[in-house]
């Protein structure tokens, strides 16, 4: 599922410190192609303009804006907007310099000679809207699931799985800080790995066609070097987005059940 936001109010926020490099992206439906709806954006709290964030621009596009106050450093280079369906963004923040912005929509944008910027603070993560004092700005209209943060750059290879509407949890795990499947009915959403909830302000439920792994869902963990099957290891199933993940997860197996795309089970 998603969360539906109204254009004007409704958005989701969490507490994750995060410095550079870093990276993150998320499932996203624009409704229409406004000037500077933001999409996400990683922020400091109590300081105005140490972010970087993904927004959309009225001629179609997405761009990355790279703020660190009282200068915004946008960079060019854009994705496709594509109002009207779902669609998948991601940035990758290498160092003060280099960043580029990866899209379903797109080929990779970006560059390793950008306008410099070191927000190294940053310990804030929203959806749907820009911290700019207060109340928020520049709030989307349109929905948003499947947000997550990692604590490092991705590399190309690993970015492009992510836009093409690969997993989270199977993208570099060993740096995945947090990962948000936005079921759109619990308050605050839940995040997976413990870093944090995302509290949520407005919004409504809403289906996403890009997500196929919704509740119910299971992790069966087998740890590392142990036999797999019913017959090896130790067994600890994670129901509905518990976050109770063990470290060595992702030598384990994610499991879809019917009621998702059929019996799937795939290796991590």
């Amino acid at each position: 599922m998603a969360r539906d936001l109204d254009g004007s109010s409704d958005f989701l926020e969490a507490t994750v410190s995060q410095g550079i490099p870093l990276s993150f992206g998320c499932h996203y439906y624009v409704a229409a192609a406004n000037f500077a709806d933001t999409i996400m954006a990683v922020d400091t709290s109590g300081a105005q303009g140490h972010m970087v964030r993904m927004y959309t621009t009225a001629a179609g596009g997405v761009v990355v804006n790279s703020v660190q106050s009282p200068v915004q450093k946008d960079f060019t280079t854009t994705g496709v907007l594509n109002t009207g369906s779902w669609e998948i963004a991601l940035v990758v923040v290498h160092s003060a310099t280099e960043r580029y912005l990866y899209s379903s929509t797109a080929a990779r944008g970006g560059s390793s000679s950008e306008p410099s910027i070191s927000p190294s603070d940053m310990n804030r993560v929203v959806l749907g809207a820009m911290n700019w004092g207060a109340p928020k700005i520049q709030h989307l209209d349109g929905s948003v699931a499947w947000a997550a943060v990692w604590n490092g750059a991705l590399s190309q290879a690993s970015a492009e799985a992510f836009v093409a509407g690969a997993h989270p949890l199977l993208i570099e795990p060993e740096i995945l800080k947090e990962f948000w499947p936005i079921y759109g009915h619990t308050a605050p959403e839940i995040g997976l790995l413990g870093a944090g909830t995302m509290a949520v302000t407005g919004s409504t439920e809403v289906a996403s066609p890009l997500c196929p792994l919704q509740e119910p869902w299971m992790v069966n963990y087998t740890p590392p070097g142990a036999a797999d099957g019913d017959g090896g290891g130790a067994h600890s199933p994670i129901i509905n987005g518990g976050s109770a993940f063990a470290t060595g997860l992702f030598g384990g197996r994610i499991i879809r059940p019917d009621t998702i795309r059929g019996a799937v089970e795939e290796a991590a």
